[in-house]
């Protein structure tokens, strides 16, 4: 690319400001030298492991690792919940089904229930 002056804009690098190596890092799912197996095993090993899910991330996938996990307090939620039994749906036989409608984010957990009557 040139300047307006005619002039190269391509900045110059002196020996001692060049890289001595250059490294990238590819998948192990690509390489000859890491069986299908143990990319699976790394998998799973880091399926309830947060360590080991970074370093299947980092190590075998090549991709950045971000932590989206949050701690939650559920005995909180289960204390909500009535005293009725598995599938006994509330209302007296006026209640046709129960539609819930949940979404977890970053900041919480909001859910909704909703009863639907016979005549819906």
């Amino acid at each position: 690319m040139l300047s307006t002056m005619g002039e190269s804009c391509s900045p110059t690098y002196t020996p001692t400001e060049r890289p001595e190596k250059i490294c990238f890092h590819s998948p192990s799912l690509i390489s000859p030298l890491v069986s299908l197996s143990e990319f699976a095993a790394a998998y799973l090993r880091g399926h309830n492991n947060p360590d080991k899910r970074h370093f299947f991330h980092n190590q075998h996938a090549a991709e950045p690792f971000n932590h989206h996990g949050l701690q939650r307090d559920t005995n909180a939620i289960m204390n909500l919940r009535d005293k009725r039994l598995a599938g006994l749906v509330p209302g007296g036989e006026v209640v046709a089904a129960l539609v819930v409608e949940a979404d977890t984010q970053n900041n919480g957990f909001n859910y909704e229930i909703r009863a639907v009557d016979w005549r819906a």
